[in-house]
Order: C-alpha cells, then sequence, then structure tokens
C-alpha cells in the first residue's frame, strides 16, 4: 500500500478485522409486478462499520444517505485528517 494506507494503519488499530469491509446501505430492484414502483430498500451500517466511520471519518455521521457527494480530492483530504 501507499503511504496513505500504511499511515492508516495506527489509527485502524484495534478495529476487529476478518471481513470485507462493504455494505450495500441502500439498493433498489425492479419490483416482480410490472406496475409496482421498484423495491427500495436501507440498512443501516454494522456496527463494526460504523464504529470504523466515527474512528475516521466522524464529521460525516452514521448515515449514509446524509454524507455528502465527495470527489476524490476531498476523500483525500478526509483520509489525512483522519490520521
Amino acid at each position: 500500500g501507499g503511504p496513505a494506507f500504511r499511515a492508516s494503519l495506527g489509527v485502524l488499530a484495534g478495529v476487529r478485522r476478518g471481513r470485507p469491509l462493504l455494505h450495500a446501505w441502500s439498493m433498489s430492484v425492479p419490483h416482480p409486478a410490472p406496475a409496482a414502483p421498484p423495491l427500495q430498500v436501507r440498512a443501516p451500517l454494522p456496527p463494526d462499520m460504523a464504529a470504523l466511520v466515527e474512528r475516521l471519518w466522524p464529521e460525516l455521521g452514521l448515515d449514509p444517505a446524509a454524507w455528502p457527494q465527495l470527489s476524490l480530492s476531498q476523500l483525500e483530504t478526509l483520509e489525512t485528517r483522519a490520521m
């Protein structure tokens, strides 16, 4: 990994490992009835992922729907501040 990844290892100390940090917080699928609107499902962040977000990006909060649409440079700025 690059320097940002290596620097983040200290921030991640104590975070439970053993599963990928992947989570579909929102999804929309076609409804089986053709005339019905799509089914939309949302799920809160799992506790381990929520703890990681609180630790790395406390200003984001825990509702992904409220997260701003960030550019890559803005994400890198958040990452740098988290270290």
